[in-house]
């Protein structure tokens, strides 16, 4: 909880519904924290919302790769850089 803390603490309920890939979302000021728990397929699929995504980092560590793009956002990472309980990708939107 120390190290992954602030996708947690402090946060509300963020804009993506659990789906295949099992996990969660949450929101604090212009970051959403989406926490994957299962990678049915190499990319994750999530709905299109209204802000635009600035940056993105692997909050567990390794690489992500994020399309923000048409319908949906794409969320990728190499399996060798998922966490076997709960991979954490911050999407930082553009203030």
């Amino acid at each position: 909880m120390e190290k992954y803390g602030e996708s947690i603490y402090g946060t509300r309920g963020g804009p993506f519904r659990p789906g295949l890939w099992g996990g969660v979302s949450t929101r604090k000021g212009n970051r959403i924290y989406v926490h994957i728990l299962v990678w049915p397929e190499d990319i994750i699929e999530l709905p299109a919302i209204p802000e635009r995504i600035a940056s993105s980092k692997n909050l567990t560590g390794g690489e992500v790769t994020v399309v923000q793009k048409g319908p949906n956002i794409k969320i990728a990472v190499p399996e060798s850089d998922r966490d076997p309980i709960d991979t954490i990708i911050v999407l930082e939107l553009k203030e």
